[in-house]
């Protein structure tokens, strides 16, 4: 699970438009060097480099509304049932240990994100 953060500015009065995408390569560079290489060391130059493809395993986008903004956002449901997704989040957050429940939490009365 990661968690991304970023600045809205003052100024912004249109809806923010995020688009996000979970793409995989087998291999880092790192583990190929060390694999593949002589002697590789942490930080050293990149002896061996990987041709594998990248492949995109999920995308999604989603529009927030910025508030003062006169524009109304409507973002295409789910298909995944919210309990699901909730439930998913939860063991992500149990995965991370300490590290995710101290940003924040899931309130399991239904109210959604506590503040971290």
């Amino acid at each position: 699970m990661a968690h991304y953060e970023f600045t809205v500015p003052e100024n912004q009065q249109a809806p923010l438009k995020v688009e996000v995408a979970l793409k995989y390569r087998k291999f880092d560079p790192i583990y190929m060097n060390y694999v593949f290489g002589k002697n590789y060391t942490n930080g050293a130059p990149f002896q061996i480099t990987n041709d594998l493809p990248i492949v995109t395993i999920s995308s999604d986008q989603l529009v927030f509304p910025v508030e003062g903004g006169a524009d109304v956002v409507t973002n295409a449901a789910s298909p995944i049932a919210p309990w699901q997704r909730w439930n998913d989040y939860g063991i992500g957050l149990l995965l991370e240990g300490d590290q995710g429940s101290e940003k924040r939490g899931v309130d399991p009365g239904g109210g959604g994100f506590r503040p971290g």
